[in-house]
């Protein structure tokens, strides 16, 4: 019979997971879901989810981590990024149904990069927030390109390790959002943001939830 525990739940964070009653010393594959925009407070709780299963469980040998997301704070993103790839346990990333964004970088720290059949993911330039300040000068919109330009070199540096985009295409999709991509799965495997499409999700003994 399966058993719900309740974690800390961090606000815009709920964190929950369901067990089997089984031995944490027995359990070989560990399922993670996470849904919804990447925050900080998500981002924190799915690293507190890994550091519980690497003292828990710590037989464990296989994380699924299943992504359905438009993406959100890319700082966050980008610690999900390395708490995923940190983590002495072999990552396999899903892309559930949406990676946008965002989201885009936590999936490319699996070891193996799934997408179930009919998911989809969007790639495009670093965005920020419109300036509310009415008092708009030269010193103010540089700011905000450096910003842009910073998070757009994040976004290059990180997808030629996990595409085949070559050069020239990164920079026309990061240069202008009216060249934005959006990849089916299929097109995800061509270009080798995905390593393997599957149109089912896995069992495991245990389950972790990290929705909004």
């Amino acid at each position: 019979m399966a058993a719900l525990l309740l974690m800390p739940t961090w606000a815009m964070a709920n964190t929950f997971s369901i067990t089997n009653n089984g031995k944490a010393e027995d359990v070989a594959t560990i399922k993670i879901s996470f849904s919804g925009l990447i925050s900080g407070n998500k981002s924190a709780a799915l690293q507190s989810v890994l550091d519980e299963i690497n003292q828990r469980y710590v037989n464990s040998k296989k994380i699924y981590l299943y992504l359905n997301s438009d993406g959100g704070n890319l700082d966050s993103a980008l610690a999900m990024y390395y708490a995923l790839r940190s983590t002495n346990k072999q990552v396999v990333t899903v892309n559930q149904s949406m990676v946008a964004s965002a989201a885009t970088l936590p999936y490319c720290a699996g070891q193996e990069r799934i997408v179930l059949k009919e998911a989809n993911f969007i790639i495009h330039p670093a965005q920020m927030d419109s300036i509310a300040d009415k008092n708009i000068t030269p010193a103010k919109l540089a700011t905000a390109q450096n910003y842009i330009g910073m998070y757009n070199r994040m976004f290059r540096n990180i997808y030629q390790h996990c595409t085949d985009f070559s050069a020239g295409e990164m920079d026309k999709a990061l240069g202008s959002d009216d060249n934005r991509l959006y990849l089916t799965s299929e097109a995800a495997l061509q270009h080798k943001l995905a390593t393997g499409i599957d149109d089912k999700m896995v069992a495991a003994p245990v389950s972790y939830f990290i929705t909004d």
